[in-house]
């Protein structure tokens, strides 16, 4: 009886590891959707807030524009509102051009302004990415080897060299194998390669941060060059030194100050930490022998 209730003591608590380990990557899960939930809606809000501004922009110039009635009207408005249409990435320099943008195709034009929003928000996706992708190099390249990281090295290593010693065929070989020095070299080995699988995690994460901010420029040059083809369809000419352009040129420029530094930054951070690691191998060795 008492065996039993020892048995059902041990399956009650390895069940409630599992579910509190359940519990715990459940809410994990919640955790990462619901900041993927706020992403989502800041990205929704950015198409929003860029797309509204460019429509109102383009709602007064329309509306004035069918207020005037004269050639010498429409010509005084075009060259007063040059840097409004420069805004909205469009060249516009005759009354034709621009009762092609503001009257003709009015539907076509809005819908691109959704489009270039929809690219400005992906360019700041891209920078984000980036920025995650910059934060998991530096902590593979600060990662310190953990108490945790020892125990394992010193019981890893030491069944590596007590499987050697018990397949050695005479004494000599099985002392040599089982020396101190053999020990502490296995040891370091283990441990440098249990650090390589640690920070493998973090460098395989960047990787993929990098390749989201890759694809996320690559959705915003191709949503760009169909709104260029889309414009010139229509016979409106788009500005290529448009604000958009100027902004996107911007950000590209400041990803890659950034990227210089920081990884400046993780290289010297890399140094100090092969050091300090260097320095607890170097401690436990001293502890164990």
């Amino acid at each position: 009886m008492a065996t039993l209730t020892l048995g059902l003591s041990v399956v009650i608590t390895g069940l409630i590891s599992a579910v509190s380990a359940l519990v715990s990557k459940q809410r994990e899960h919640a955790e990462i959707m619901r900041l993927e939930a706020e992403k989502q809606k800041e990205y929704a809000k950015s198409v929003a807030d860029s797309a509204s501004k460019q429509l109102a922009e383009y709602k007064k110039l329309q509306t004035e524009w069918k207020t005037l009635k004269t050639e010498y009207e429409k010509n005084r408005f075009i060259d007063d509102n040059k840097t409004e249409f420069d805004k909205l990435g469009v060249a516009i320099t005759s009354v034709a051009e621009a009762e092609n943008l503001l009257v003709t195709n009015e539907q076509t034009f809005i819908a691109t302004i959704r489009q270039r929003a929809i690219a400005a928000a992906s360019m700041e996706l891209a920078a984000e990415k980036y920025k995650q992708a910059i934060q998991k190099m530096i902590e593979a390249d600060s990662y310190q080897a953990s108490k945790e990281d020892i125990r394992e090295a010193q019981r890893i290593s030491s069944k590596n060299i007590d499987t050697q010693v018990g397949k050695a065929s005479n004494p000599l070989l099985r002392g040599q194998i089982g020396s101190a020095a053999n020990r502490q070299a296995e040891f370091e080995k283990v441990l440098k390669d249990i650090i390589r699988q640690r920070t493998k995690v973090f460098d395989d994460a960047a990787k993929e941060y990098e390749k989201q901010g890759d694809e996320f420029i690559t959705t915003a040059n191709e949503i760009n060059n169909e709104v260029f083809n889309s414009l010139l369809g229509v016979g409106i000419t788009p500005k290529t030194d448009s604000n958009a352009d100027e902004i996107n040129k911007a950000i590209s420029d400041r990803l890659k100050q950034q990227m210089a530094m920081l990884e400046e930054h993780s290289q010297w951070l890399a140094q100090s930490t092969r050091k300090a690691n260097d320095t607890l191998i170097d401690l436990e060795l001293a502890v164990r022998s």
